[in-house]
């Protein structure tokens, strides 16, 4: 299954506080394995507390992602172009309404996603960091978002878009798309 020549897009990863190091590996997995849409990708830091200032809840202790996803829109719709996709990650505890808390939110389709990296971290659960599990996770968990974006439900076959309720199920879950949600992302872009 190949993308056409005329469905080439840009990943633009928004952070604030996750080092590049982690980040650049992670994206050229992405763009080079998984989703060869995406002709480029550039790494740009933001001021996070532009997208989290309002969105903190004191009693939860977390901040509300769908809230940061309206910030996040809010302040780079502007700045993007159409055949862009942008995923921000944080190292902030998320949740939504309804949820104890999520790794991540997206627009649905839409161009706007958020990771978070504080529940895939090792340490998260008492255990010593280990960065090679965060950089695995934290691929699945990009390339999970980047389908909601893509209009990808959650999937019921082994694939990266399986609904992850705890760590253990981001573990569990393949670093890619089942041939499934993958034809579903291309026809997308072969209209």
């Amino acid at each position: 299954m190949a993308f056409s020549s005329s469905c080439k897009m840009k990943l633009t990863c928004v952070t604030s506080h996750v080092p590049e190091a982690i980040l650049k590996p992670v994206l050229e997995d992405i763009t080079r394995e998984e989703l060869e849409i995406f002709r480029s990708y550039t790494i740009t830091s933001i001021d996070e507390k532009l997208l989290i200032s309002h969105a903190y809840n004191a009693e939860r202790g977390q901040y509300n992602g769908s809230i940061i996803l309206g910030s996040v829109r809010s302040l780079l719709s502007s700045q993007i172009g159409k055949n862009e996709k942008v995923v921000v990650v944080l190292d902030r505890d998320l949740y939504v309404p309804g949820l104890n808390f999520i790794f991540g939110i997206a627009e649905f389709p839409g161009r706007f996603a958020i990771v978070s990296i504080t529940r895939l971290r090792e340490s998260f659960y008492g255990f010593q960091e280990n960065i090679g599990i965060l950089m695995e996770r934290l691929k699945k968990e990009i390339l999970h978002e980047l389908g909601h974006t893509f209009g990808l439900d959650h999937c019921p076959n082994f694939c990266v878009m399986m609904f992850s309720n705890c760590i253990d199920e981001v573990d569990m879950k393949p670093p890619k798309y089942c041939k499934r949600c993958k034809a579903k992302i291309i026809k997308g872009c072969n209209p």
